[in-house]
């Protein structure tokens, strides 16, 4: 939940959110001042901010390629969650699949 906040909504919201915050600060609340904003430059910031943080989440997150998904499982009773493993810690003398 909190990934999809900061990696979603966040960015695209985050220029509206300081526009609004500044006309109401700076004390600009006659009638119509919000019908009057740059809408469209604040949806296309908050896309640009979007893509930004999403390209960047994909470039240094994850897992090495050759890294080996194992998915969850019991063992003795307990769930064991998923997780990936390291190629060279397998220890079973196979090559990690992708």
């Amino acid at each position: 939940m909190v990934r999809l906040l900061l990696t979603w909504l966040l960015p695209l919201l985050a220029p509206s959110l300081i526009y609004l915050a500044y006309m109401y600060l700076r004390g600009r609340t006659e009638p119509g001042w919000v019908r009057r904003g740059p809408w469209v430059w604040l949806v296309v910031a908050g896309l640009a901010l979007m893509l930004v943080s999403l390209g960047s989440w994909a470039l240094t997150g994850g897992r090495a390629p050759g890294d080996l998904y194992v998915p969850s499982r019991y063992e003795d009773g307990r769930l064991v969650p998923s997780g990936t493993v390291d190629a060279k810690d397998r220890g079973d003398g196979t090559p990690a699949t992708p």
